[in-house]
């Protein structure tokens, strides 16, 4: 006797038996038993799914001796005919082979008799949008109003192929690819019932390498076991079907988020030599940092049932040790890398610069940790540049604050005139009482309350020049331009006077006025612009803000300008 090979001598034979497409089997149960059955049915859904299978199994239950009955009994004549293809009565057309016009009127002619043996005469098209376009048209008016004694189950991987006029006359069920596990389980319960000895690993890689197919997966078993025999080891598997090891996978993830180059060309270099598809080894790599942005994204869930405990393990791990910028960046990369590894004429060197320039890229760092950063370095800056009493100056006034052994330093942008700096201390005299502290001290605090509700409205209120207070409006004076439009915008007044009632504890109205600043002449006459340009440089250099600032952001000096013109 000839071999059977595992996919067919597993065939389901009941609903019951076809796994993952119980929103396809209740429906057709529960139809048969209530006498509603249609006479066309168009399954749709990729290979191996059960979509043949369940055609063959509609119609063991409807030309079932005990039926028409929700599942067959297998038993009688006419569920065995069917089973073993003998049935005149159900006729299996290949789509592929039967394409044209007269294979359809041949149909037509024959919808005519009635069943031979057998309650109704079924017609099962399998790939039927392969199907010329002239061959649908003469399906049309059949389909439409078959006889009481005809149905009609149509199969097809390329539902958009089919027609609309076609669709419309059937009832479309649409068959879902397989979960890993579901897959899984079934293997380990065939292998058990072969006397196959296999482990757990060795079935989710022929799991895997199914992509949710049933039959691709039966399909592989029987490849391996013709190679390794009853017996076989995860490094069998790997040969016969000629895949790579997940734990190769893991390395190199492990490599490129440590930025270990050598080790990346290392383990590129033994896939290449084993022979292996580097395309599809790119695509497994991309599909193990897409896991592991799923562990960032707090859907860790969704890996335990598409994945072996040991290798959720390693991706849990790998997560924890980096960013989820870092995952997107390289998910994309590596996803450049495979769509250009298909039309490279030296496909390992794409691969190897792709994997390069990851290990020399530096991890990203997120926009909401580098606001962090600079809020406290902008906070740091304001304590060492700020005295009591000097509210007129602003944090980004580095240049003054960098002024070491009293050495006379020029300024790096326009500050407050004297008179100005005069109106300044009046105000900030003033404001004193506000809340019973220092004005320095109140505006200084009411910076920083404004800078933790709004960062914009805060950088922008560093360069008031002054501040009056007359009755229970606080009138705030910044220079002409930028900042002014800012502060004046609709809506801004409202807001900031908001913010100004919360902090001095009493309704405020505040108004925003515009001065015209001049370049501020430093002590000793005009010897300070003659100052040369380096010492600026210099100076602001020093500053320990800004060289903290630079670190963060891996930037560099390019200019010093004037911030504000005459």
């Amino acid at each position: 006797m000839s071999y059977l090979v595992l996919a067919r001598k597993w065939r389901p034979q009941r609903f019951a038996d076809i796994l993952g497409q119980e929103h396809v089997t209740r429906t057709l149960q529960n139809a048969i038993r209530a006498g509603r059955v249609a006479h066309a049915f168009l399954f749709t859904g990729v290979r191996g799914v059960g979509k043949t299978t369940a055609a063959r199994v509609l119609a063991k239950a409807l030309n079932c001796a005990e039926g028409p009955a929700p599942e067959p009994c297998n038993a009688c004549e006419n569920c065995e005919e069917i089973a073993s293809g003998r049935s005149l009565d159900v006729v299996e057309i290949d789509g592929a082979s039967n394409t044209g016009v007269d294979d359809v009127r041949a149909i037509i002619d024959n919808v005519r008799y009635q069943p031979v043996k057998c309650r109704y005469k079924i017609y099962i098209i399998d790939e039927v949008h392969m199907l010329s376009t002239s061959a649908f048209n003469a399906l049309l008016k059949t389909l439409e109003e078959p006889p009481a004694h005809v149905k009609f189950i149509f199969a097809t991987t390329d539902p958009h192929k089919v027609p609309a006029t076609i669709q419309s006359r059937c009832q479309r069920y649409e068959f879902k690819r397989l979960p890993l596990r579901l897959v899984t389980r079934q293997l380990a319960e065939i292998a058990a019932k072969e006397g196959l000895e296999i482990t757990e690993k060795g079935l989710f890689l022929l799991a895997r390498e199914s992509e949710g197919s049933m039959r691709d997966a039966q399909s592989l078993l029987d490849q391996v076991l013709a190679f390794a025999g009853p017996k076989v080891e995860d490094e069998q598997i790997l040969q016969a079907l000629g895949i790579v090891d997940r734990s190769v996978i893991g390395e190199l993830a492990d490599a490129l988020l440590a930025r270990d180059a050598g080790r990346v060309l290392q383990l590129v270099e033994r896939v290449y030599e084993s022979g292996q598809d580097l395309r599809r080894f790119t695509r497994d790599v991309v599909e193990h940092f897409r896991n592991l942005a799923v562990v960032h994204a707090g859907a860790e869930d969704l890996l335990t049932e598409d994945l072996p405990e040991e290798e959720v393990q390693l991706v849990r791990q790998q997560a924890q040790a980096t960013s989820f910028l870092d995952c997107e960046r390289m998910f994309r990369t590596l996803l450049q890398a495979e769509a250009e590894l298909g039309r490279s004429p030296l496909p390992k060197c794409t691969l190897e610069m792709h994997l390069l320039r990851l290990t020399m890229t530096e991890p990203l760092v997120s926009l909401a940790t580098l606001a962090e950063q600079l809020q406290q370095l902008r906070k740091q800056g304001v304590a060492r540049e700020t005295e009591p009493g000097e509210s007129g100056k602003s944090a980004r006034g580095m240049a003054d604050a960098a002024a070491q052994g009293g050495k006379s330093v020029p300024r790096a942008r326009m500050v407050p005139t004297r008179s100005e700096n005069e109106s300044v201390v009046n105000a900030t005299q003033r404001t004193r009482g506000a809340d019973g502290s220092a004005g320095g001290t109140a505006w200084q605090g009411f910076l920083e309350f404004v800078a933790n509700r709004h960062h914009f409205a805060a950088a922008h209120l560093e360069f008031c020049v002054g501040a009056d207070w007359e009755g229970d409006v606080l009138r705030v004076r910044v220079p002409a331009g930028i900042h002014y439009q800012y502060l004046t915008q609709k809506g801004r007044s409202e807001e900031l006077a908001k913010l100004a009632s919360e902090f001095f504890g009493r309704p405020v109205r505040v108004e925003v006025n515009a001065v015209k600043l001049e370049k501020a002449s430093p002590p000793g006459g005009d010897k300070g612009e003659e100052q040369p340009a380096a010492d600026t440089r210099k100076a602001i250099l020093d500053h320990p803000a800004v060289r903290q600032t630079m670190e963060i952001l891996g930037a560099e000096l390019r200019e010093v300008r004037e911030r504000f013109t005459k």
